[in-house]
């Protein structure tokens, strides 16, 4: 599932002083950010690599029971559903014991979905992804810091620099779910009819029309 997650590293260049009270301006503020991962399918390999962090090592079913999160590659076949339905799914009005009720989409006739295919972590057997790690551990980590995003892609992309996938500042509506047509095409090469699902302060997708 992509909470939207979505995970953002701020790295930042330490202001040096040139006198005392005189700090130099930020010249760079990067943001890295690892599309439909969470925190804990990509740090799972080593959860307590920093002094408190919180990874998760084990996730709960719709059964009540705690399923042990196993590796996988990362480049793996298959990929959990994004959408808002599903996001509903999992979060079960607050229980987040819906996770193994997630649609799971193969990619390609060979891909041979796993058992338990929710409940992974990114194997870091070949460091791979070790410089997510030197990232995290070398500038900052923030793996409780989420934006309300429900939903996939579009909603989530919207977080990174308008703060809101609100469509206007005094708006009660929020962009749901990825764009309507059968292209799912945004911004500039998208047509003039494109719209997208929005969801209303009651969690309710189809109480407006997407806009």
């Amino acid at each position: 599932m992509r909470h939207l997650a979505l995970l953002a590293t701020f790295l930042t260049m330490m202001p040096v002083a040139r006198g005392w009270g005189q700090p130099v301006p930020f010249k760079h503020i990067i943001i890295v950010v690892q599309e439909n991962r969470t925190p804990d399918n990509l740090f799972g390999s080593n959860p307590t690599f920093e002094p408190g962090v919180d990874i998760a090592t084990s996730g709960l079913n719709s059964l009540g029971q705690a399923i042990p999160l196993t590796a996988e590659p990362l480049n793996g076949c298959y990929d959990p559903s994004h959408s808002h339905d599903e996001f509903v799914v999992q979060y079960d009005n607050g229980k987040m014991d819906g996770a193994d009720l997630v649609k799971v989409n193969g990619n390609g006739k060979s891909c041979q979905i796993p058992s338990n295919p929710q409940f992974k972590f990114v194997t870091n057997s070949s460091g791979e992804i070790q410089p997510y790690f030197d990232l995290a551990t070398g500038y900052g980590f923030a793996n409780r810091m989420f934006q309300s995003n429900q939903g996939a892609s579009f909603p989530a992309h919207q977080f990174i620099f308008g703060g809101t996938s609100a469509p206007h500042e005094d708006s009660t509506l929020f962009a749901a779910d990825n764009m309507v047509d059968e292209h799912e095409t945004s911004g500039c090469v998208a047509p003039k009819s494109q719209r997208v699902k929005v969801v209303d302060s009651a969690a309710s997708e189809t109480t407006h029309a997407a806009v």
